[in-house]
C-alpha cells in the first residue's frame, strides 16, 4: 500500500475497479444483444453516442447513466432489436441478475 499526499492509493483503485465492474455487466450485455441483430442499434446522450457493439463506447457513456437515454436502431430487425435492448435496462433495473436469460 502506498500513500500519496495523504491517499490511500490502493484504497482509490480498488473503489474505481468496483465503480467500473459494476458497469461491466450491464455494458456486455448489451453489447451481447447489439451483436445479434443486423439492425444498427444506437444509445445517446447529451451529444455522446455508443454503439451498442462496443464496449467501451458503452462504457463512456455510462459516466451520463441515470438519465434519460435516447435509443436508435435502424434496419431489418429494428423493433425485435429494440424491445431486446429494453429487456437489458428492464432486467438491470430490477436486479434481475440474471439479466433476462433464462435459468
Amino acid at each position: 500500500m502506498r500513500l500519496f499526499c495523504g491517499i490511500d492509493l490502493a484504497e482509490e483503485v480498488r473503489e474505481r475497479l468496483e465503480r467500473l465492474l459494476m458497469h461491466l455487466r450491464p455494458a456486455a450485455q448489451l453489447v451481447r444483444v447489439g451483436r445479434k441483430f443486423r439492425s444498427q442499434i444506437v444509445l445517446g446522450f447529451d451529444g455522446k453516442i455508443a454503439d451498442l457493439r462496443s464496449i467501451l463506447s458503452i462504457l463512456a457513456l455510462y459516466g451520463s447513466m441515470g438519465s434519460t437515454l435516447d435509443l436508435v436502431v435502424t434496419g431489418d430487425d429494428e423493433q425485435d432489436a429494440a424491445q431486446a435492448v429494453e429487456q437489458v435496462f428492464t432486467s438491470h433495473h430490477s436486479g434481475d441478475s440474471a439479466g433476462g436469460r433464462p435459468a
